[in-house]
């Protein structure tokens, strides 16, 4: 078994845990149709999560299609505020690897103004040695374009082979690409997921 020096860890049901997601909120409240929800999210979403277009710019017309009677900014907020639930125990487990001289980064698919609020609000640029957003790189984790782009990432920080880095989502298709590319993918549900991982354990053991 490979020494484990890197693991990248998603965000949103990994190391986030909010209780659903905002949209689907904010579609009941406001009683937006699903096909009006996903027409946004399947639509011209998809270039605000690849950092080509602006998701303010982009969601403001839905919006105001929708009836949504505030400021923009509101919304962000809102959204923010919602899925503001990180795991206090798993992000204490990833402070206590790193001090073992373990990489631990995020690599998650997140538009332009979450990713900001992720690494400033939610304070994760100090928890974690690096932070890589799809709005950043340009790419989505179901690619192996990404995966090479993040095997770049962190070794422009330290030399690391790929059977040394542990990717943890809870996507099946982000796993089955690191898995692909030559990673160790673990598909996350819930916590015993990490629990019952010999390599994540032994990392937690070290003194």
């Amino acid at each position: 078994m490979s020494k484990i020096k890197c693991i990248f860890f998603d965000c949103d049901g990994v190391v986030v845990v909010a209780d659903g997601m905002h949209s689907m909120k904010f579609a009941q409240e406001y009683g937006v149709p699903q096909e009006q929800l996903l027409e946004f999210f399947t639509g011209p979403f998809k270039k605000c999560m690849t950092g080509e277009a602006d998701t303010k710019e982009e969601l403001k017309p839905y919006l105001e299609q929708w009836g949504y009677d505030k400021e923009l900014d509101d919304y962000f907020s809102a959204w923010h505020a919602f899925e503001d639930k990180p795991d206090q125990e798993l992000l204490d487990d990833i402070q206590r690897i790193r001090k073992r001289g373990v990489l631990c980064c995020m690599a998650t698919n997140q538009e332009h103004y979450r990713t900001a609020y992720l690494k400033d609000k939610m304070n994760f640029s100090s928890l974690f040695d690096a932070i890589y957003t799809s709005s950043e790189t340009g790419l989505m984790k179901h690619d192996q374009a990404c995966m090479q782009d993040l095997y770049r990432r962190v070794n422009e920080i330290q030399p690391i082979k790929k059977e040394e880095i542990l990717f943890i989502d809870d996507d099946q298709k982000n796993i089955d690409s690191a898995n692909q590319f030559g990673f160790k993918g673990i598909l996350y549900r819930q916590r015993s997921d990490l629990e019952s991982l010999p390599e994540f354990q032994e990392l937690l053991r070290e003194q």
